[in-house]
């Protein structure tokens, strides 16, 4: 699967956007719950039966509140038959969303060919670069691989699967 291409000057606005959620609300992951990010930025996250469409498991989706709209709030639906780690990545993602393209629509399904190279893959690219980002700060990912080898044990203490990891490792060095 291609994926675009995020340049050194993206990535870092990028890790300036999550830097900044740790300052506005003194929240980061792993210390604090995942789901305290989305609260504190007023986003509901609820886990729901999604159906698939054209054969693709929906993981996720971001909804906006209307233009205008008094007291709405944005909300993010879970699929609730992923497992914990699809479950993390995916919150994740849709947040790097919320944070990177705001309103840009109302309602937004990622069922998209990452294979093209296009702006809606640009975008993807980015949400999944925010995602993990967050759930795998480069600092404490940079100690565990002091102490361990395994991939596989840094993927369980971060609540993410090893191709996370792998894909974090590889950002990271092409960030330097």
């Amino acid at each position: 699967m291609l994926m675009a291409i995020l340049t050194r000057d993206r990535q870092q606005e990028i890790d300036q956007k999550i830097e900044q959620i740790k300052l506005d609300y003194g929240i980061s992951y792993p210390e604090d719950n995942l789901l305290k990010i989305p609260e504190a930025l007023g986003i509901q996250v609820h886990s729901v039966a999604l159906p698939d469409i054209d054969g693709k498991k929906v993981k996720g989706v971001i909804k906006w509140p209307e233009q205008g709209s008094n007291g709405q709030t944005a909300m993010i639906y879970l699929n609730e038959s992923l497992s914990e780690t699809t479950r993390a990545f995916t919150l994740a993602h849709e947040l790097g969303h919320f944070i990177l393209h705001p309103n840009e629509e109302k309602l937004r399904i990622d069922l998209f060919d990452y294979s093209q190279d296009t702006e809606e893959s640009q975008k993807e690219t980015e949400a999944n670069y925010f995602a993990a980002s967050l759930l795998v700060p480069k600092e404490k990912l940079f100690k565990l691989i002091e102490l361990t080898k395994s991939l596989d044990a840094i993927a369980e203490y971060f609540g993410v699967s090893r191709p996370v990891i792998e894909t974090r490792i590889k950002w990271i060095q092409t960030n330097q």
